[in-house]
């Protein structure tokens, strides 16, 4: 077994997302998806995910892992899809049609997808990173602010000051848990701020600059300008389950795995 993924020490979601973190297998090699020489051949399974891989930046790089013949299973675990993005930051229509899950997975043998709507392709199975035991620390930790914004480092919403803000860059996954608990209301325009802000149990609300944010099962209010107004945070909700739900799904996935392609 091998586990592939988008390890980039600049993206806290990206570093903490694959499954090996948070589930009991046994000791595997782990390489970038970016990464042209991993060598496959002599695996059983192979494991993508989790990150927001289907979207053209990685179309090689799946296709390539995905190609026929080959020696192995492959599993797609937490995976989102971006099919739409406006890389200038500027929010997409919350009214639109889009894509949520993308063609890239296609030829995978399981799929397990973050993306969620009612007319489900895969099989809903969120970032793995719901199964991190800090969720549980700080969700019982009461907010001491407001309005907290957590922005893309490469696309900053421009809005709050000094401790009010945080991007997603680097790979302390707890100093990023410990700012959104810390506020009542989180506005942001990444996938895991929004995510991980739900499952805190806060009130969320998203500034939608690529389509994959429009897939969460547990969706925030979405708004269209920076700065939220007194009706948009009325909109916002907080959802007590989302943790237990998220959790619930990985271990569901994690125990089809065991019995469709197991033991690990």
């Amino acid at each position: 077994m091998a586990f592939i993924f988008r390890d980039d020490p600049t993206n806290v979601g990206d570093h903490v997302c694959p499954p090996y973190k948070y589930f009991d297998f046994r000791d595997a090699p782990v390489y970038d998806v970016m990464d042209p020489s991993a060598d496959l051949s002599t695996e059983k399974v192979v494991v993508v995910g989790g990150g927001g891989l289907g979207r053209r930046y990685f179309r090689k790089q799946l296709d390539r892992i995905a190609a026929s013949p080959r020696p192995y299973k492959l599993v797609a675990w937490g995976v989102g899809a971006d099919t739409v993005i406006d890389k200038s930051g500027a929010a997409l229509d919350p009214a639109g049609d889009y894509d949520l899950f993308s063609p890239f997975f296609d030829a995978f043998d399981i799929v397990g997808i973050r993306s969620w709507s009612e007319d489900q392709r895969f099989t809903w199975v969120p970032c793995a990173s719901s199964m991190s035991g800090l969720l549980d620390i700080y969700r019982d930790k009461p907010p001491t602010r407001t309005i907290g914004y957590y922005q893309h480092k490469h696309t900053r919403m421009g809005v709050g000051t000094g401790d009010t803000v945080m991007t997603n860059n680097g790979t302390d996954l707890e100093s990023k848990l410990r700012f959104l608990a810390d506020h009542e209301y989180i506005v942001s325009n990444t996938y895991h701020g929004v995510f991980w802000a739900t499952l805190l149990n806060r009130k969320v609300l998203c500034l939608p600059f690529k389509s994959g944010l429009f897939s969460y099962k547990h969706k925030p209010a979405y708004i269209t300008t920076e700065r939220p107004g007194d009706d948009d945070l009325h909109r916002a909700v907080s959802y007590d389950s989302s943790l237990e739900e998220c959790r619930a799904a990985n271990v569901a996935f994690y125990d089809r795995l065991q019995d469709e392609i197991g033991p690990f």
